[in-house]
């Protein structure tokens, strides 16, 4: 569904430990505040006929955290989900690029060869992430389908506003350029839209917006009945985009 332009003051996620805590009702910053860092390395175990065999070493892989709250909030950060030097080996083929119809982002159809990241990803993010995102066990273990996209500059053909698409989904972006931000075309997510009850247009769009930064490595996880704002201005982003179903076949 798509429901019209709106503006509304955003809430920005800066800090780059991604500490949160509510005052009122604004989201502010704080050390104090930082969400414990797990070590997930051991959490699943290998799975070769789903998720690929990467060598299993203390040295390959890195401590992963999560920061928010899935059922929440309708989306988490994963950070760390991705090894930098797997994103930088990582080579896109950009030679047939697709722009998608709100003009915002392109599509690199052709993908990247011998890609590690999903096999990474499947292989030491625990599943219990999307899990609680509304994804179904049986699905979360299952290999993801992933996509190559670049977010693209705001244009006059560009379609703007706020959005939820099918709930049938659990979406993951991983940042592949440096930083990915509403600067880079991130969207803005409406927290908590997707346990709302059908509501008026305009009730909608006086709920605030929340802005997010990503850093090379870093994910973003959440379920597809979230509402989001395509940000004004920006683009240049690169991302992975991992697609789990929530029912139906999974790749």
């Amino acid at each position: 569904m798509r429901l019209k332009p709106l503006f509304l003051p955003t809430i920005k996620l800066s800090h780059a430990d991604m500490a949160e805590k509510r005052i009122g009702g604004h989201l502010m910053l704080d050390d104090a505040t930082r969400t414990p860092i797990a070590d997930h390395r051991a959490a699943i175990p290998p799975t070769p006929t789903q998720c690929g065999d990467l060598e299993d070493e203390a040295s390959t892989s890195q401590v992963i955290s999560l920061v928010g709250d899935a059922k929440e909030d309708g989306y988490i950060i994963i950070k760390d989900a991705i090894r930098k030097d797997i994103i930088t080996i990582t080579e896109v083929d950009k030679s047939d690029p697709k722009v998608a119809k709100d003009g915002r982002r392109r599509h690199f159809q052709k993908g990247a060869a011998e890609e590690k990241i999903r096999e990474y990803f499947c292989k030491h993010v625990p599943t219990t992430f999307l899990i609680d995102l509304g994804l179904p066990k049986d699905n979360a273990e299952m290999t993801p389908e992933i996509e190559f996209w670049e977010y693209l500059p705001n244009s006059r053909e560009s379609q703007r506003g706020m959005f939820a698409r099918d709930g049938n989904f659990v979406y993951v972006i991983i940042a592949m350029s440096e930083l990915l931000s509403t600067n880079e075309g991130l969207p803005e997510f409406v927290r908590g839209s997707h346990k709302l009850q059908v509501r008026s247009v305009s009730e909608l769009f006086r709920m605030p917006t929340t802005q997010i930064i990503l850093h090379k490595g870093w994910a973003l996880a959440w379920t597809s009945e979230l509402s989001y704002k395509l940000p004004q201005g920006g683009g240049g982003g690169l991302y992975a985009l991992l697609i789990y179903r929530k029912k139906g076949p999974s790749s």
